[in-house]
């Protein structure tokens, strides 16, 4: 909708405005440079254009258009320049009025912040740092009202409650763990990497009596022979160094008495080293004389495996006149006398022909650590087919059958272990039952050794009886069966001698199992 303007109407509008105005068609050729210089400026994004006209007067320009929507009109407005100021000096105004209103709020809300925030946090920061300062986790921060801050100080009285609670704990723990500390009878030291003792235990072992109780500002290297620093000092860095454990020993003499102790260290951190001392002088005597022992002990074996030797040899010439006169009185003399004679002479010749055989086994069984051969590697199965060639003639006897697995090649001497061997699988065909003999030999390797089996299917015997098994001149089953009782006593020196150990498990009637190890290299 469009209305009609014309100079009474433009008249009017100033009027009512009380601004001088001035319109000019929009396409004038004549038009002022003012005008021309705001037609350029408007447009439709920009229907408003100012400029001031001089030091008194500012003008603003507009665009009117037709009724069809095409530009028709430039139109200006002079407006006093007293009237701009006074409106930009009631703008400086408004914001000063904001700003100064802002200041007063701004400065209503800290004292409100300070009164209700603030000090409270103040106050709540002071009794933390009371209770921080006194390390005294039993007192509690002081609470009022129903708030933030009543909530965080609620909870900060629960965190020290927590940590009174661990803390006794902890007490608890420290104290268990410095008593048992105590108990040790050992001494224990915290040091320094240069050897200062930081901490150590409350020893008042007796054991202790030649070194001080009050170890306080000591270095460790004061408690061991000056001579003994060094190697001390290298053993605490080797500590520090690898972490690894480091033993040393070290002796002290006090009012002419020696003593012995080790010292262990053990890295705790970069920085520090555990030391444990500990008063081996009972240990290093017990051990001398038990090294003293195993001496006399190894010495009395030897003399007695010597006087055997010697015994058993010495013995065989008058054996053997005794026997050969025996023989001599039974060839010529035999049923000259009257029975009774017979059978006494019978009996001393069957006695000297025991001895002997007894003189025999002792002079070998004396002879297998002595007179053995030098260890070398064997093989089992060479070993074994000689031992069964050896025993042909009684496997036909007894229809016996030995079978065996592939055995090892083992580090020992060869005609012991054909011996060993051999006893163990006479055995087997000597205790049989009326079936025919069924051994089998095998082994089984076991970490660093092989163990040995030699099963029978023979007369067995009672478990509690093994104990008499490897025993010299033991016999199980009497006079029924022929031998002397040392075969097993043989095999046991030589398992022993190739480092190894023997035993055996039976039930009676159902055969038996001798085991025995050897090294495995």
């Amino acid at each position: 909708m469009g209305r009609y303007l014309n100079q009474a109407k433009i008249e009017e509008i100033s009027t009512i405005t009380q601004l001088p105005l001035t319109i000019i068609p929009y396409d004038e050729q004549q038009m002022p440079s003012d005008f021309r210089t705001a037609r350029s400026s408007l447009s439709v994004d920009k229907p408003v254009f100012a400029r001031p006209l001089g030091e008194d007067k500012i003008a603003g320009y507009t665009m009117l258009k037709d009724i069809y929507g095409n530009p028709a009109l430039v139109m200006r407005a002079d407006m006093p320049r007293n009237i701009y100021d006074q409106g930009k000096v009631t703008m400086r105004y408004f914001f000063a009025s904001l700003l100064l209103i802002g200041l007063v709020f701004g400065g209503m809300n800290v004292l409100l912040l300070k009164r209700s925030v603030l000090s409270p946090m103040a106050v709540l920061s002071k009794n933390v740092s009371k209770i921080g300062k006194n390390r005294n986790l039993s007192e509690r921060v002081k609470t009022a009202g129903d708030d933030e801050l009543q909530n965080l100080a609620c909870d900060i009285n629960n965190m020290l409650g927590s940590l009174e609670e661990s803390r006794k704990e902890l007490q608890k723990s420290e104290e268990k763990n410095r008593a048992l500390v105590n108990a040790i009878p050992d001494l224990l030291f915290q040091l320094a990497k240069d050897g200062t003792i930081l901490n150590y235990n409350a020893i008042k072992n007796s054991q202790q009596r030649d070194l001080p109780l009050d170890f306080s500002g000591k270095n460790i290297y004061e408690l061991i022979p000056a001579e003994m620093n060094q190697i001390s000092a290298s053993y605490l860095h080797r500590a520090l160094e690898t972490g690894n454990l480091q033993i040393f020993e070290f002796g002290l003499n006090s009012n002419g008495i020696k003593y012995e102790y080790e010292a262990r260290y053990v890295a705790n951190g970069k920085d520090e080293v555990i030391a444990i001392v500990r008063n081996i002088t009972e240990r290093k005597c017990a051990e001398e004389k038990l090294k003293q022992t195993l001496e006399n002990l190894a010495r009395t074996n030897t003399e007695l495996e010597q006087f055997a030797h010697l015994a058993a040899h010495d013995l065989q010439e008058p054996l053997r006149m005794v026997t050969k006169y025996l023989q001599l009185l039974e060839s010529q003399y035999k049923g000259k006398f009257d029975q009774n004679a017979d059978e006494y002479i019978a009996f001393a010749s069957y006695g000297a022909r025991r001895l002997q055989n007894m003189l025999d086994h002792m002079l070998q069984y004396s002879r297998i650590n002595t007179r053995g051969r030098p260890f070398e590697m064997t093989d089992c199965n060479t070993v074994l087919d000689l031992v069964l060639n050896d025993l042909k003639v009684n496997l036909d006897e007894s229809r016996a059958v030995i079978t065996h697995d592939p055995l090892p090649v083992v580090f020992g001497d060869p005609s012991q272990l054909a011996e060993l061997f051999r006893n163990l699988a006479g055995n087997a065909i000597k205790f049989r039952l009326d079936d025919p003999p069924r051994v089998h030999i095998a082994f089984e390797k076991k970490e660093n050794e092989f163990v040995f089996s030699v099963k029978d299917n023979g007369i067995g015997f009672e478990m509690s009886q093994a104990y008499r098994l490897f025993k010299m001149f033991q016999r199980l089953h009497g006079e029924k069966y022929p031998g002397i009782g040392m075969g097993l006593a043989t095999c046991r020196k030589i398992v022993e001698r190739h480092s190894g150990r023997i035993w055996a498990e039976s039930e009676v009637g159902k055969g038996s199992t001798f085991y025995f190890t050897l090294p495995a290299r």
